[in-house]
C-alpha cells in the first residue's frame, strides 16, 4: 500500500510530519493500492494558496494543467 498525506504539512507539529514523511518513503515504491489521509486540509485554503503563487510568479494561465504545477 502506498501511503499519501495531504495538506497543510507547513502547519503541522514537527514530530507528526516526521511519521508522515517516514511512511511515505517507506512505502513509495508500493502502486497497487493507495490510502490518502488529509489533514489540514481545505478546498478553500488550497484555492487561495494557488491565487497567491499565480500573482506571486505572474504566472499566465491557458489551461487547467498549469494551474496544476
Amino acid at each position: 500500500v502506498l501511503f499519501r498525506s495531504l495538506g497543510r504539512k507547513d502547519r503541522l507539529p514537527a514530530a507528526l510530519l516526521k511519521t508522515l514523511n517516514d511512511a511515505e518513503d517507506k512505502t513509495k515504491a508500493f502502486t497497487q493500492y493507495t490510502v490518502g489521509i488529509a489533514l489540514d486540509y481545505g478546498g478553500r485554503d488550497e484555492i487561495v494558496r494557488a491565487i497567491q503563487k499565480i500573482q506571486d510568479q505572474n504566472l499566465e494561465l491557458k489551461s487547467e494543467d498549469d494551474i496544476a504545477s
